[in-house]
């Protein structure tokens, strides 16, 4: 897209915004916009949805939809959000839903047929970065915690790390809203920014499922798949090094390790029992869905 430069006064260039771009940011005249200079050129940001914006949703009955409904314009950048329903049960459903922490969001007036959330606080630009490494602590902490507790084969702590996952949700979701709202500058690409994230939640979904199966295995992990399970630790360990510490030896060395750990894997598959072929295939999934961040990663930092 390119637009001409106008002069106005003997100092003084201007572009236009693009009329789209206007419109589904909800710009209006007097707004702030936020203008930050990279090496390749400027970023222009602004926030997608006006503060007036309200939308209205309905419920259907208990069904995970509405949950996922809610997260969704949650993510979008929605401040007011109004929940239509007809049943005592999906009251109750709501709040589950809403009380399971999206940051920065409360009830703030009920009927006997809507629940209306709204936003009462916002992460600033600034807190971006500190969410980030927030969910990449709390993913990296999780699968430590996992191993440890393979080790032991301590069920009660498997049934605490299922639970630690949702600590892992929240903050992914208060990153993928303020990435939606145009709040973040730091990097480039938004769009390569969103996909890590959604990748680093499903890796951490994966954790929870592995933490479900061995909780049903009635043995502990042998010794060769215990060493899988740490070997996938320390991929994840080093792609978050590689992160915020990038260098294109780190991306060579970190694809390399993805591709001998799915060898390893299935080498290991040929010759496993069920519960211990269902672990080493999530754990498999689990570095595979590493590797694919290779791409995005690359986007944001060459």
């Amino acid at each position: 897209m390119k637009r001409r430069v106008v002069q106005h006064g003997p100092s003084t260039l201007t572009v236009s915004l693009p009329a789209q771009w206007v419109k589904e940011r909800g710009i209006e005249k007097g707004d702030d916009l936020e203008i930050e200079h990279h090496r390749r050129g400027l970023l222009i940001s602004a926030k997608r949805a006006k503060k007036n914006d309200v939308k209205h949703i309905n419920a259907f009955g208990t069904h995970p939809i509405t949950g996922k409904a809610f997260a969704a314009l949650y993510k979008y950048g929605y401040n007011e959000i109004i929940i239509h329903y007809t049943h005592p049960d999906e009251l109750h459903y709501l709040h589950t839903i809403i009380n399971n922490g999206y940051i920065g969001f409360e009830i703030i007036n009920e009927t006997k047929t809507s629940v209306h959330i709204k936003k009462i606080s916002e992460p600033q630009q600034e807190e971006f970065r500190l969410l980030f490494r927030r969910m990449a602590f709390f993913l990296l902490s999780v699968a430590d915690d996992t191993h440890h507790a393979a080790q032991d084969h301590d069920i009660d702590s498997y049934r605490k790390l299922v639970l630690r996952d949702e600590n892992i949700n929240k903050l992914a979701d208060v990153c993928r809203r303020i990435v939606n709202t145009g709040s973040q500058t730091e990097y480039k690409s938004d769009t390569a920014l969103y996909h890590i994230i959604e990748q680093l939640e499903k890796i951490g979904d994966h954790y929870k499922d592995l933490n479900r199966t061995l909780i049903d295995c009635q043995a502990p992990l042998p010794a060769p798949v215990l060493g899988l399970l740490l070997e996938a630790n320390k991929i994840l360990h080093f792609y978050e090094q590689l992160f915020f510490a990038f260098t294109m030896e780190k991306m060579r060395q970190l694809i390399d390790d993805c591709k001998a750990f799915s060898t390893k894997a299935d080498a290991l598959l040929r010759s496993s029992t069920k519960y211990n072929a269902e672990a080493i295939g999530i754990m498999k999934q689990t570095v595979r869905d590493i590797d694919d961040l290779s791409g995005t990663t690359m986007m944001l930092h060459l």
